[in-house]
């Protein structure tokens, strides 16, 4: 019984990968995240620390998608 269950498992097992594959469909879209970080001394105990980042998409200048400010 074993030999059987694995002989039917190898024929049907290449069929289903066969007609399970798929095209891969890919975007050209190009991106750039600009970050920018800042810390500063107040005294020897205090001080800030921030910083800024920029990410653009599509054709880096004209779509831009996130701004994000932090300041600590």
């Amino acid at each position: 019984m074993n030999r059987k269950l694995f002989a039917v498992l190898f024929i049907i097992f290449p069929i289903t990968t066969i007609f399970g594959q798929t095209t891969k469909s890919t975007d050209d879209v190009r991106q750039i995240w600009f970050g920018y970080f800042n810390q500063a001394r107040l005294s020897d105990r205090w001080g800030l620390w921030g910083d800024c980042h920029l990410r653009t998409k599509e054709d880096f200048t004209d779509n831009l998608s996130q701004l994000i400010i932090r300041r600590v």
